[in-house]
């Protein structure tokens, strides 16, 4: 998708037709990318956010297909990133971004949490673009059960020498990620432009080994449809997990106990 920068009602419109075009299809979830709902340099939060709760939001979701949407949150007077996930027209499971890079975010609320959730289609957990870069984050989903994760994203081109090959870097990370913690990963990029911020698209769905299983063509707006088979992401875990040797509050303890946290 590319979304027009501002105009919150433009942008569901939008949205509302690529979600039944996809139900048309036959698809039981749609995946936006990361602030679809307003752009990402937001110059008048009054128009270009919403309650999580706002019905223009919840009613995206059309019969049986699920719609995990990337908004402009307003909550209790902060401003977040987030990231809704609906069903049958209501709010199943909201993210708040977690990490936010310095520049345009610096205004926004860090959310609180990583948390994985149960969905018609599996348990499901979602990371919104900069959480990734955190590998405690993804790590944190699946140590909470999620077999599939959802990646929305506002990745741009123009990154500097320090990130001149950031579409390699993101495909790399995601495929690393899926093998590690033996579940899918369903990333997807915003395309156009905002200002001097191109969008390379890009979206791509890659299995519990890695492999591709679907790719968007390249930068222009695109229905991508992907087939998931979440046992399948269950079955490699029993064969041979990477996740079940974990012990988090044993690590974490020693790590208080020798007071390098504090």
């Amino acid at each position: 998708m590319a979304p027009r920068p501002g105009d919150l009602g433009q942008n569901i419109a939008a949205a509302a037709e690529l979600v039944s075009e996809a139900a048309r299809a036959g698809a039981d979830l749609v995946v936006f990318p990361e602030l679809a709902l307003s752009g990402y340099l937001i110059r008048n939060r009054g128009q270009a956010a919403l309650r999580a709760s706002d019905p223009r939001l919840t009613s995206l979701s059309v019969g049986s297909t699920d719609v995990l949407m990337g908004f402009h949150e307003v909550n209790d007077e902060a401003w977040l990133n987030s990231a809704a996930y609906v069903s049958g027209g209501k709010l199943l499971n909201v993210h708040r971004k977690v990490f936010l890079p310095p520049g345009p975010e610096d205004e926004f609320s860090a959310g609180r949490y990583v948390r994985s959730f149960d969905s018609a289609h599996g348990r499901l957990a979602t990371l919104i673009c900069y959480d990734m870069w955190h590998l405690v984050s993804p790590w944190i989903a699946a140590q909470d059960g999620a077999e599939v994760l959802l990646i929305p994203v506002n990745s741009v081109k123009d990154l500097g020498p320090a990130l001149s090959d950031v579409q390699g870097l993101w495909y790399d990370l995601i495929s690393l990620i899926a093998r590690l913690h033996q579940c899918w990963v369903v990333f997807v990029n915003r395309v156009g432009s905002e200002e001097d911020h191109h969008f390379w698209g890009g979206s791509r769905v890659v299995d519990p080994e890695g492999n591709i299983v679907a790719q968007a063509a390249g930068s222009t707006p695109e229905l991508v449809i992907a087939d998931i088979d979440v046992e399948y992401a269950r079955a490699r875990r029993r064969e041979l997990s990477l996740l079940t040797a974990a012990n988090p509050s044993r690590i974490i303890g020693d790590l208080v106990r020798n007071e390098r946290i504090r």
